[in-house]
């Protein structure tokens, strides 16, 4: 039985054909393998990966979006496809029952780690010396080793083309040419990380196999670049 309501709701003329209550709850319909669709239902707006903080005008939710206790229940479900993004190999998916990048020591990564140690790890900054185009050839690639930019050098995220499009353009002449894609228009030779270090743009670019990237280096190199940004506003 759902708790007694605490708070009305207005249903909208869908969710009325769909059985919606007058009052807010989370009933036995509602899963947050849909709640970008259930979280517009009165009926599932008290579940807590829903959110009751965005409305229009008309009282009703003015659009969905991730929260906290959305983000928990998924992290929490090893068959969710969020959950089975954090592989310890490269673009790899989880398998139910193996261990998660956090588990993993990041420089060993076939020797286990507390995950609790992985994230008090990150969440105070070890990682933030890290070299993140390692593995690449020549002198940008070495361990340790980050680039030297000749002027502030935010960072920057998106996908490989958008990148190295965006950091071409900040280039002129004869460099913008040197990190022009082939003829085929493929990305190879460690093309976007060296435009973007020539743009003065950080980015995210390990290639190296002693520190694979995976979604913990994603979450690694954001807390990184999150936390000077935060530093700098600071004063």
């Amino acid at each position: 039985m759902p708790d007694e309501p605490t708070t009305s709701c207005t249903p909208t003329a869908h969710g009325k054909s769909k059985g919606d209550t007058t009052y807010e709850t989370c009933d036995a319909f509602c899963s947050f393998e849909s709640a970008r669709i259930h979280c517009n239902y009165c009926r599932c707006r008290a579940c807590s990966y829903c959110t009751t903080s965005v409305r229009n005008t008309t009282g009703h939710r003015a659009n969905w979006y991730a929260n906290t206790g959305w983000c928990d229940a998924v992290m929490r479900d090893p068959s969710h496809l969020l959950r089975r993004m954090w592989a310890t190999e490269s673009w790899a998916t989880l398998t139910l029952g193996a261990p998660a990048c956090w588990d993993m020591q990041r420089d060993q990564p076939s020797a286990r780690l507390p995950s609790a140690t992985y994230f008090r790890n990150t969440e105070r900054g070890a990682f933030c010396k890290s070299n993140w185009y390692e593995g690449h050839s020549g002198g940008i690639g070495k361990q340790g080793h980050p680039p030297t930019y000749n002027r502030a050098a935010p960072a920057l995220m998106g996908f490989d083309g958008g990148i190295h499009s965006f950091c071409v353009a900040q280039l002129a002449g004869s460099e913008r040419s040197r990190h022009t894609a082939g003829s085929d228009g493929k990305l190879r030779g460690g093309i976007v990380a060296k435009a973007c270090v020539a743009a003065s743009m950080n980015i995210l670019n390990m290639v190296g196999k002693r520190v694979p990237y995976n979604l913990c280096r994603n979450l690694e190199w954001q807390v990184t670049y999150a936390s000077e940004a935060a530093a700098k506003s600071e004063g």
